[in-house]
């Protein structure tokens, strides 16, 4: 029997306001004042990067970057490389969540239905 490892006491608080936070941004009329608290107090806490490169060079808010990519905006989500060749697909220049894969958009199902590797071209359905 595998007794679950207790997370520290920040973690937790980590943890409730990203999950906070994500729940304001799916209502249909999130309150941006509550969402720029959690913001804030995400990026005091250290969780939210002061700043990214993608940031820095559009002028993006934090808030805009959750209102864009969801409050999990600060993680790259995987893959992180290419299964073929294994290059790695995180954009170093610009930052989470931004890496370096190429969409399919498919018509008929009208969603990215596969990625492409953009050093080795290999395709793989998504």
């Amino acid at each position: 029997m595998s007794e679950d490892v207790p997370y520290r006491e920040s973690e937790r608080w980590e943890h409730k306001l990203l999950s906070q936070l994500k729940e304001e941004r799916e209502f249909t009329k999130s309150d941006k004042d509550i969402m720029q608290g959690f913001v804030d107090l995400l990026v005091t806490l250290g969780v939210y990067p002061e700043s990214t490169p993608a940031m820095e060079r559009h002028g993006y808010t934090h808030l805009q970057m959750v209102e864009s990519w969801g409050a999990h905006w600060h993680e790259w989500r995987e893959p992180l490389s290419c299964p073929s060749c294994g290059s790695d697909w995180r954009d170093q220049e610009s930052g989470p969540p931004f890496k370096r894969e190429i969409g399919i958009y498919s018509q008929g199902q009208d969603r990215t239905a596969a990625w492409k590797c953009p050093d080795c071209g290999e395709e793989m359905p998504r």
